[in-house]
């Protein structure tokens, strides 16, 4: 009978390795910090993200006890940490989509460092500080 009293929510088998790694990442965001583990991300939320294991911002956006700051604080590595552990090596963006076009269209070419330097001006929205 005491079995029948354990939640479904707990009997549940979490992928042990993830919740580590996350678990890990959340010791080492928190010591940065200098704030509570709790502060970083609850145990529910770390388990939340274990059972969607999210690949993408909009799936991110989806988990329980994922709000604005921490999706913008550290929603980036939360789903390096995932796609790592899946072994998906990229992602591609909307975003890099729209690159890859423009550069398609107006034949022009980059090497991968150059092409990286320009993803990452446009991610912080440095072009549009003229604006």
């Amino acid at each position: 009978m005491a079995e029948e009293n354990v939640s479904k929510e707990k009997t549940e088998l979490l992928d042990d390795t993830l919740l580590n790694l996350l678990k890990k990442w959340r010791a080492k965001e928190g010591a940065t910090r200098h704030v509570p583990l709790y502060i970083i991300a609850s145990n529910k939320t770390l388990e939340s993200l274990v059972r969607n294991k999210p690949t993408s911002l909009s799936q991110l956006k989806a988990v329980s006890g994922i709000g604005p700051k921490m999706l913008e604080r550290s929603g980036d590595v939360l789903l390096d940490i995932i796609r790592t552990h899946l072994g998906i090596v990229s992602v591609p963006t909307e975003q890099n989509s729209k690159l890859e076009d423009f550069l398609k269209t107006h034949n022009i070419e980059l090497n991968e460092e150059q092409r990286s330097e320009l993803t990452n001006i446009i991610q912080s929205g440095k072009m549009n500080q003229d604006e």
